[in-house]
């Protein structure tokens, strides 16, 4: 087999390297390195036999910072014993064997060197001994060791008495977490001393105190009640040896700085307060908030702590507030301002976050949010999108500024919104899968971009002065707000037999003649009003079987208003105030039935008297304790006496600045017994008068109704 020469140069070096490999576990299993190769590196250990233990001390090595001690092996092999940064270390001979020899394998630069320990010469001097060991029964299985710390060599803890003992671990430092229910001694420098118990721990099942950790500089106590109302709270005091008062507490509950161990003391005896809720052991922290604690798993505790050492959650005062919602368990909803600054990978370490908000944030998003399961996400600032792919569908996303130029196509969501979006409208939006709502709040001038409106889409809502262009493609859409915007031009005619439920273009510039929406069979609500509109209101928008709202306020509409608008039975609101609209008031409106509320037809050149049929528009067509119908027909050119009302529960009729005349009879008077509130007090260019001969009615006027102008 003939190799490339590329491939030949691999090959050869990947061999080179095995074997060196090889080399290298013969030489570390093999007996030690020469003494020469320990001379020439300036490395060596001596060890010296101290009472019933052996103490070793080596040279140090800046190449190798840690060392592990090893024991030789029959055979020529050595096995692990400790790994330290030290440069001492004091065994226990029964544990490892008083004759045995001891090597420290350092790692070089040049490799793993196992350096003999030879017998000393002169054994060194002993350390101080220990003068003071506590033991501090802690609850559960565990306690807790506390001896004086010398700055000695490592300290073996031992079970048992000074008189009989067992080895139990050798530690560094002056403390050690030990199985509870056992007396223990401490051995240094060939002496032991025996850890006194510092607690007399009450054995009363019925009482506990709780102790939950805060992410802040708190912990709070939750102690039983027992019915005695107060308790002495102590803690112990490491630095002293003992235990000493800290405060009376009330009420079960305490808070207390993060500190060392705190207990309840009664007459029968002293209560730890654990980490626990509700008696089950807590992995880390706990989150107190009133009127509840919540206990969060160590990794939420651990992502938190995270965010509050890179300065993203600095209040935590009162942590499960609007910015942090947890359950039993979890961190459920976060909000973090980052003031510009990048989000930390930790925030995806939370993972029962179901409601993400990262505002003012710069940077690229950190992968690990994608492995979340969120229902809600915010984005605000300048950032940037990750593949997206693995974050699954979330039914709520929020851009707020701007929008991620790249990886939007890896989004999956429900609803979009853009809020205060400087810069054009991306059509990219289009892309995120499975898109449904759309809105968006744009600051800069911009145009709806002709593919935004994808199959998926069903709503989109576009507002912003600025935003300007036609009226753009369905394609299936069921809900359309440009409200408030600067659209121009006719609605299309296919908008008319559309699949529309919504269609708002208010406060537009979109111009032209009204389509006959009659045929839109799913179409509730049509609202075209403040725009430029002419012509004629078309009749067939009575043959509507779904309108529920009518808005064309506000336009330049000319002509009758068709009398079939009375027809759509679900009708419930109609506007056609301040257009140009002719002629005389439809008898049919006088039909307006079921739940009818709104009637505005002011401001128009409407004519003629009001007709006969009216007087019975709030009478039995009307639900019961409906009252918030109103009528509007104010500042038209109506003329003519009242009719005769049989109705009741008309909350508003303005007649004001028409020319209606003559006496207001009992009849047409009914109204006002039945809280019909009758404006026609004139506005300019109003003459409306109106007698009154009757005595009573004239003492109801002035007890109902105020303001009203009587020609007499």
């Amino acid at each position: 087999m003939r190799l490339h020469k590329f491939t030949q140069r691999r090959f050869l070096s990947a061999l080179g390297a095995a074997l060196l490999v090889v080399a290298g576990v013969i030489a570390i299993t093999s007996s030690a390195p020469a003494p020469a190769i320990a001379a020439e590196l300036d490395l060596g250990c001596s060890a010296t036999s101290v009472g019933d233990d052996i103490f070793l001390e080596w040279t140090a090595s800046e190449e190798s910072p840690s060392v592990n001690v090893r024991q030789a092996l029959d055979g020529g092999d050595t096995k692990w014993r400790l790994t330290t940064t030290m440069t001492t270390a004091e065994l226990e001979a029964f544990a490892f064997g008083q004759d045995a020899d001891y090597f420290i394998r350092y790692r070089l630069d040049a490799g793993v060197r196992d350096v003999p320990c030879e017998e000393g010469v002169a054994p060194p001097p002993p350390p101080p001994a220990i003068a003071e060991c506590i033991q501090v029964e802690i609850g559960g299985d565990e306690a807790y060791l506390s001896w004086e710390d010398f700055g000695g060599s490592r300290t073996a803890v031992r079970r048992g008495t000074v008189d009989a003992s067992k080895w139990v671990t050798t530690v560094e430092g002056n403390s050690a977490t030990v199985a509870a229910g056992e007396s223990y001694i401490v051995r240094s420098g060939g002496q032991d001393v025996a850890c006194e118990q510092l607690l007399d721990v009450d054995a009363d099942p019925d009482f506990s105190c709780s102790l939950l950790p805060r992410l802040t500089t708190q912990m709070r106590l939750v102690w039983s009640d027992d019915g005695e109302g107060s308790h002495q709270v102590r803690r112990v005091n490491l630095a002293a040896f003992e235990d000493e008062f800290y405060r009376t507490g009330r009420d079960n509950v305490l808070d207390v700085p993060v500190g060392p161990l705190y207990f309840i003391r009664r007459d029968t005896g002293d209560t730890p307060c654990l980490p626990t809720v509700d008696g089950e052991p807590v992995a880390a922290c706990v989150i107190a908030d009133q009127p509840r604690s919540v206990a969060l798993d160590a990794a939420d505790c651990d992502a938190l702590s995270d965010l509050i050492a890179a300065g993203v959650f600095p209040d935590l005062a009162n942590p499960c507030d609007v910015r942090l919602r947890c359950n039993d368990r979890h961190v459920t909803a976060l909000e973090l301002d980052l003031d510009g600054g990048a989000v930390p990978a930790a925030v995806g370490d939370l993972t029962g976050v179901r409601s993400l908000a990262l505002r003012n944030a710069s940077g690229t998003l950190p992968a690990s949010i994608v492995g979340l399961d969120l229902y809600e996400l915010t984005i605000g600032g300048s950032v940037g999108l990750p593949d997206m792919s693995a974050l699954g569908r979330v039914n709520d996303l929020r851009f707020e500024g701007s929008v991620p130029a790249d990886n939007l196509e890896t989004l999956s969501a429900k609803n979009v919104v853009v809020a205060d979006l400087n810069g054009p409208i991306p059509v990219e939006l289009g892309t995120i899968d499975g898109i449904k709502r759309l809105t968006v709040t744009a600051l800069d001038a911009t145009t709806i971009p002709q593919g935004l409106i994808v199959d998926t889409l069903r709503e989109l809502r576009v507002s912003g002065a600025d935003v300007t262009g036609s009226l753009p493609e369905l394609n299936g859409l069921q809900v359309l707000d440009l409200s408030n915007t600067g659209v121009s031009g006719a609605i299309p005619d296919g908008y008319a037999t559309s699949s529309l439920r919504s269609l708002n273009l208010a406060d537009t510039d979109v111009s032209g003649q009204l389509p006959d929406f009659g045929q839109a069979r799913k179409l509730t609500s049509l609202n075209v009003g403040n725009a430029d509109l002419s012509g004629v209101i078309p009749s067939g928008l009575g043959a509507s079987s779904s309108l529920v709202s009518i808005d064309l306020r506000g336009n330049g509409l000319t002509g009758e208003i068709p009398a079939a608008l009375a027809d759509i039975p679900t009708l419930r609101s109609l506007d056609l105030r301040k257009n140009q609209l002719s002629g005389e008031l439809p008898a049919s409106f006088g039909s307006l039935s079921g739940e009818f509320g709104r009637l505005d037809l002011s401001g128009n050149e409407l004519t003629g008297t009001i007709p006969a049929s009216w007087g019975a528009l709030a009478g039995t067509n009307l639900r019961d304790g409906f009252s918030n119908f109103e009528i509007d027909l104010a500042d038209n050119e109506l003329v003519g006496p009242l009719p005769e009302f049989t109705g009741e529960e008309i909350l508003v009729f303005d007649l004001a600045g028409n020319a209606i005349e003559g006496d207001i009879t009992q009849a047409a008077a009914h109204g006002l017994a039945n809280d019909i509130n009758f404006r026609w007090v004139d506005g300019d260019g109003g003459n409306n008068c109106l007698t009154v001969t009757d005595p009573a009615v004239a003492s109801a006027l002035d007890a109902e109704q105020s303001g009203w102008d009587r020609c007499d």
